[in-house]
């Protein structure tokens, strides 16, 4: 029997088609005899988990101090009537223009403050009452206090007298130590006032080597020299024999400004009752 012509073709194609591999055997692995004994026994185990790596922590960025403004255009005084380095001519004027110079400076404050530790430890440690306990502290938010409104206003701060136990005044800068003498009762008190009083004397301090710096000649910016004017002819008033003069002067309005400003700030972050913050 003659075979079609198709299938011859086919089967001359097949032969020339190479031959087919060979299958591959898998390995042989060995048993995994923990896991099978394990999950025989039914214990319910499995790998634990690496622990996750704890989140990155950022260090806080503390900001720059505001500096005080030393560069205010010949315009903003000629509007309130007189001419850059002059003495302002009234009192609305000086205290327009302590607020210009200061007005930033004291606010961008608190955030270094609270993030200066010794200073923060000695407040949040601080105990109403306890002589003993408070008399390394108050030493303590003196140097920190004084140092901070130091750096940040530029210039030196007044070193501590000592501790004065009259309980007639809360605490003076003394023109002629150039140096702060505190009341011994803020030992006994709440801290609002001692920081409160520390920075309103220093305060006085900057007033005082600003009328250092014009009564000697030295060069200040013209609204630094305006403000040494008003101050070197501002007489200082007694608090117990003037008292009504006293708390009208711009020397005692500025130190106001700065302490109560710095106290309400700490104030706010600890939780005292706004009342203490003013003095």
């Amino acid at each position: 029997m003659t075979m079609p012509a198709w299938e011859d073709d086919l089967r001359r194609w097949l032969a020339d088609q190479p031959a087919a591999p060979a299958p591959i055997e898998e390995p042989v692995r060995p048993p995994n005899w923990k896991a099978e004994l394990l999950r025989e026994a039914n214990f319910g185990w499995a790998p634990e988990a690496p622990p996750a790596a704890p989140p990155a922590v950022e260090t806080p960025v503390i900001p720059a101090y505001i500096p005080p403004r030393r560069d205010l255009p010949r315009p903003y005084f000629t509007r309130h009537g007189y001419e850059p380095g002059q003495k302002p001519p009234s009192k609305a004027a000086m205290q327009d223009l302590i607020q210009q110079v200061y007005g930033a400076t004291t606010p961008g404050l608190i955030y270094r403050m609270v993030a200066d530790t010794p200073l923060f430890g000695a407040l949040d440690t601080w105990r109403d009452g306890d002589l003993h306990h408070n008399h390394k502290l108050l030493r303590i938010l003196f140097d920190r206090i004084s140092a901070q409104l130091g750096d940040a206003y530029g210039f030196k701060a007044a070193p501590l007298g000592k501790l004065d136990h009259s309980k007639h005044f809360l605490g003076y800068y003394a023109y002629a130590e150039q140096a702060i003498f505190l009341s011994a009762a803020h030992l006994t008190d709440h801290p609002a006032h001692a920081v409160n009083t520390i920075a309103h004397e220093q305060a006085h301090r900057l007033q005082d080597l600003l009328v250092q710096a014009v009564t000697y000649r030295r060069k200040l910016s013209p609204p630094e020299r305006s403000l040494a004017l008003w101050w070197y002819d501002e007489r200082t008033y007694d608090h117990r024999t003037h008292p009504a003069e006293y708390h009208h002067s711009l020397k005692e309005w500025h130190a106001r400004q700065v302490g109560n400003s710095v106290a309400a700030g700490l104030g706010r972050v600890f939780g005292w009752p706004t009342e203490l913050s003013n003095l």
